[in-house]
């Protein structure tokens, strides 16, 4: 009877080994997910910061168009400037050249 009891006992320490090795691996599988989830919220928060980071001047930009307006001018007069520039480039050279 002492040795029915021993088989059994050793039968279901086997087992439990079994599944105690079933676990570990889970918990390992979990483990690894759980750095590269902790990884990528690093990675996350970094760029975070830069998207902060450039957008601290979007509320400078409302006087943009104000700041603006010489340089419009500016390159208006350039065009204005470049038509004759133009029309001299188009024309047939005289002479045969």
């Amino acid at each position: 009877m002492t040795v029915a009891i021993q088989v059994v006992w050793w039968i279901g320490l086997v087992g439990a080994l079994g599944a105690t090795l079933v676990i570990l691996k889970e918990v390992a599988l979990v483990l690894r997910a759980l750095r590269d989830i902790h990884r990528l919220a690093i990675i996350t928060r970094r760029a975070a910061r830069g998207v902060a980071a450039n957008l601290e001047c979007v509320p400078r930009l409302a006087a943009l168009p104000e700041r603006t307006r010489p340089l419009v001018a500016g390159h208006a007069a350039i065009r204005a400037a470049a038509v004759p520039l133009e029309r001299f480039r188009d024309e047939p050279r005289r002479g045969g050249g």
